[in-house]
Formats: C-alpha cells, sequence, structure tokens
C-alpha cells in the first residue's frame, strides 16, 4: 500500500528528553501537596481557636437574651478578639501559601530603609498615648529581598509587641553588614528568657496567658521574614531585642535556605 511505503516509526525518546517532564510534574505534585498541608493547618487552626471564643460569644447573648441586659462592652471585646483572631489566621495562612510561590519564583525587591520609617511612623501616636518613646537609628538606601507591604506588616507587629509586651523606650536600628541587612528592635524589659525564645514564634504561643493577644504576631513575622529569604529571633544573650536579618538586594547568597 502508498502509504506503508512512507512510514517511519516514531524515533525512541530517549530519558533525557524526558527528565525535565519528570521534573515539572514532580514540582507540580509538590506544591499541590504543599497547599493541601497549608489548606489542612488552616482549617485546623481556625477550627481550635475559634471554638472557643464562639463558646464564650454565644454564652454572652443567651444571657443577654435572659436578661433583657446586654453587656455591650464584654460583647464588643468578644467580637473585636474574634476580627482580629480570623484576620491573622487568614495572614497565616496566606503566608503560608506565599512560602510555596516563593519556591518557583523571582523574589521582590524592598527600600526597606524606607519600610523602617513608614512602621515607626504609623506606629508613633500609639507610643505617644501611652508616655512611651520610640527612637530610630535608619541606614539609608538599604535594599533587601522581599515584599515591602509584608516587611512594613512584620515591623509594626514587632513594633506593637514591644510596646505591649515592653517597657520604656524601644529602639530601633538598621544597618548594612557585609551582604545582609540587619534590623534590631530592643526595648528596656526584662525580654523572654533563653528557653522560651523559640517557643514564642510558634502559633498561637502568648507571652501571658489570659491576654488579648492571639498567639500569632510572632508566628506571621516569622513567616514573612522567611518568605523573604531571611530570619528573625532573639539576639543571644540579649532577651529584650529581636533582629531580623534579610539579604541585601544584590547579595550573592541567600541569608537561609
Amino acid at each position: 500500500m502508498p502509504f506503508l511505503a512512507n512510514w517511519r516509526a516514531a524515533p525512541a525518546t530517549s530519558a533525557r528528553e524526558v527528565h525535565p517532564l519528570a521534573e515539572a510534574a514532580n514540582s507540580a505534585l509538590d506544591r499541590l501537596a504543599a497547599a493541601y498541608a497549608a489548606e489542612r493547618r488552616f482549617v485546623a487552626d481556625a477550627a481550635h481557636e475559634l471554638r472557643t471564643p464562639l463558646t464564650v460569644l454565644d454564652l454572652r447573648l443567651q444571657d443577654a437574651r435572659q436578661t433583657g441586659q446586654p453587656d455591650w462592652p464584654a460583647l464588643n471585646m468578644e467580637m473585636r478578639q474574634m476580627r482580629r483572631l480570623v484576620a491573622q489566621l487568614l495572614e497565616l495562612a496566606r503566608q503560608d501559601g506565599a512560602a510555596v510561590e516563593r519556591r518557583n519564583g523571582p523574589l521582590q525587591r524592598a527600600n526597606v530603609s524606607r519600610v523602617a520609617r513608614e512602621a515607626t511612623a504609623a506606629l508613633l501616636p500609639l507610643f505617644e498615648a501611652q508616655g512611651r518613646s520610640i527612637e530610630v537609628d535608619i541606614a539609608e538606601g538599604l535594599e533587601c529581598r522581599g515584599n515591602p507591604d509584608q516587611l512594613r506588616e512584620a515591623l509594626v507587629n514587632l513594633l506593637e509587641n514591644a510596646l505591649v509586651h515592653g517597657a520604656g523606650e524601644v529602639r530601633l536600628t538598621l544597618r548594612a553588614q557585609g551582604d545582609e541587612v540587619i534590623l534590631d528592635i530592643a526595648d528596656q524589659g526584662d525580654g523572654v528568657p533563653s528557653e522560651l525564645q523559640e517557643a514564642m514564634f510558634q502559633r498561637f504561643r502568648k507571652g501571658r496567658q489570659g491576654s488579648e493577644g492571639t498567639g500569632l504576631g510572632l508566628a506571621i513575622v516569622r513567616r514573612i521574614v522567611e518568605n523573604a529569604g531571611g530570619r528573625v529571633g532573639f539576639v543571644s544573650g540579649r532577651a529584650n531585642v529581636l533582629r531580623i536579618v534579610l539579604a541585601r538586594e544584590g547579595a550573592a547568597r541567600p541569608v537561609c535556605t
């Protein structure tokens, strides 16, 4: 038959040609697995942490129904706490998702000097209202890897943490050191004992049980900083100093893997 005369077998596909396809498929599956794990963790966290405030709110509403005298200040406080908890849970879920995306895309660039000044300015009215002072020593023109809006949020969280849980003057210092950017936030309080410092970055871990905080602030900070390729923690031997280390833009190597 004429068509058989022109028929040729397809060339055998070499392992070298299949390898990139296999890598791409494995990478996609890894991303899906990570996203699924993050989603399951978010659902579990939300279910666990919302159970208590919902129960308290329900009891207050039942009491209001029976007495006809709602305790509006208490109800407002419970609603405020719940809104804050939900907002921080959503932010943590967003940062978990960003961690998956970071593995497969370029990091953004942030003018960290500007970000530090903006974060300080945003918190200044709160410090003044409590009679606390905040001082800055910021080297100009420093750029680092990371999302500027998210890094600003991380700094605001740390400054709020120093205001609520620290004491005395709060000082923010930003400087370059080799291929890294070092940002310290210090106050004059006693700080966190060394044996508890790492635990403070765990989700839902509070410095003081019974406080109005959600225990998510430092967990969000760590996730934001890690998504920027950096690290955050207490300075060894200085329990009242939190340090963020980020890779300077153009640095030859990342700060952490």
